[in-house]
């Protein structure tokens, strides 16, 4: 081993060591220590009652999308239970292997079953499971540390002042990697396969692509069993994957249909669009013309396209425009309001069918959002719709469904549609959560070193001479 090996280890080495002693530096002289036997076990028992209810909070947090988690997190409840509490009695320490299988495996099945017949009761009050579980932990940790020596010095060198920060800190860093782990099992579907049910309930959390509808439709809020209607309003947004499927679902959603008309485009600048003819079209509908189009357009990517773009050139307002080569791939905010024509009328070749479907490409009015200069973008698309991208959970609300789709405007707003009514998607926008690892990673970091260090000893120091010695006759 090398000079560096053998300083790394002596320094993993004394870390438990050194961590200990400061502890004890903490607590006082041997002499102090008379307050300490009576209390170790119940120090211990709060701590393990702390972590344990804290981890049991966050399963049954995720239970809530994942009904699984309440049975397996019952279940290894069930079986550290029933084997911490045969291990209490001393004579128990002689138990083979083959017998602390069984009883883990009976206390496993009893908690696995208590979970799944309470699975609804944890989901909806999991702080009571958090608390339940932590006390059931804290109550074997207690029983179980009431055997410690009476003695002062016996009871502060049992108390295990390293292993106990070492198990504090993996549960510092678990808690928030059970939660994370719950916001990051997330199902990317379509529209066509969301109302196929080809994505079940099994995934209640979906990512989801597709046209909606730009018409508002109000929606009623969602019903919490705990706190009744979310407060808030809330819109449906009737989404396909293409304008001419037929099949549709609803996404319900805080965000207002308007707030949609502002969209990140990313699109290649062309100078062969006829922007004059296209505002001549869209004046002699009625549409009021603003002074200063630009005299350039762009013809916007499709959103995969857009997302695997390379090379683009970021724009920060429509003037910028005019000085970029035709030809270049840009991105910018503009502003739809919903002004556009087909690109078939300047060339008086349009298809009635195509049309009546609103099959493109069609040209847009834009604005810039900062000093509402116009600009022309060619999308794929009519003004009726407008590309979402919604991360939600799949949820059951067939009376408020059918309150929507039983009115009369619906009814003919949706035409020939077939609309999903079994399921619907909450919209979530705090989905999905960007967190900060650094924090949960160096505890288990240092967590590990701890235990590396308990198992590599204490170093031991050795005088070396700095130079061999030399030979004087």
């Amino acid at each position: 081993m090398g000079e560096l090996g053998v300083r790394l280890r002596a320094l993993v080495g004394g870390l438990p060591v050194g961590l200990e002693r400061l502890g004890r530096a903490a607590v006082g002289s041997p002499a102090s220590w008379s307050w300490l036997p009576p209390a170790v076990p119940w120090l211990v028992a709060a701590g393990a009652a702390l972590g344990g209810g804290a981890i049991a909070l966050s399963v049954a947090e995720i239970a809530r999308d994942y009904p699984t988690m309440a049975t397996v997190g019952a279940a290894l409840l069930g079986g550290g239970v029933l084997l911490g509490l045969a291990a209490v009695p001393r004579r128990s320490r002689s138990l083979g292997l083959a017998v602390r299988a069984v009883i883990l495996a009976v206390g496993a099945a009893a908690g696995g079953v208590a979970g799944t017949f309470f699975s609804e009761a944890i989901t909806d009050a999991p702080l009571v499971a958090g608390v339940v579980a932590g006390l059931m932990i804290g109550l074997v940790v207690l029983v179980w540390r009431l055997q410690i020596a009476r003695s002062a010095q016996v009871a502060a060198t049992t108390i295990g002042f390293v292993p106990a920060v070492a198990w504090s800190l993996i549960i510092l860093a678990a808690v928030p990697a059970l939660q994370a782990g719950s916001e990051i099992i997330i199902a990317r579907t379509t529209v066509s396969a969301f109302v196929q049910r080809q994505v079940g309930f099994s995934s209640p959390v979906i990512d989801i692509r597709g046209l909606a509808l730009l018409q508002p439709l109000r929606a009623e809020p969602p019903f919490d069993p705990e706190l009744g209607p979310l407060p808030g309003s809330y819109h449906w947004l009737a989404i396909r994957d293409e304008l001419t499927d037929t099949g549709m679902g609803l996404v319900r959603t805080s965000v207002d249909p308007q707030s949609l008309q502002r969209r990140e485009i990313v699109g290649r600048v062309r100078d062969d669009i006829d922007t004059e003819a296209a505002l001549a079209a869209l004046a002699a509908r009625g549409i009021e013309l603003p002074d200063g189009a630009a005299s350039v357009a762009l013809q916007a990517l499709a959103p995969d396209d857009a997302s695997s773009a390379g090379n683009v050139t970021e724009i920060d307002s429509v003037g910028d425009l005019a000085g970029v080569t035709p030809g270049t791939l840009v991105r910018l905010t503009l502003d739809l309001p919903g002004d556009a024509v087909a690109a078939c009328v300047l060339s008086d070749g349009c298809q009635a069918r195509r049309l009546a479907l609103g099959i493109g490409p069609w040209l847009h009015l834009a604005r810039d959002p900062a000093d509402d200069q116009p600009g022309m973008v060619q999308l794929a698309y009519p003004p009726s719709v407008a590309p979402v991208h919604v991360f939600g959970r799949q949820e059951r609300d067939p009376g408020a469904v059918a309150r929507l789709l039983d009115g009369p405007q619906v009814r003919l707003m949706l035409g020939w549609a077939q609309v999903l009514r079994g399921a619907v998607v909450d919209h979530d926008p705090e989905l999905p959560v960007d967190r900060l690892w650094i924090g949960p990673l160096l505890f288990v970091v240092f967590a590990l070193l701890l235990l590396a260090g308990r198992g590599i000893g204490y170093p031991i120091f050795r005088p070396r001479p700095l130079a061999p010695p030399r030979w004087v006759p």
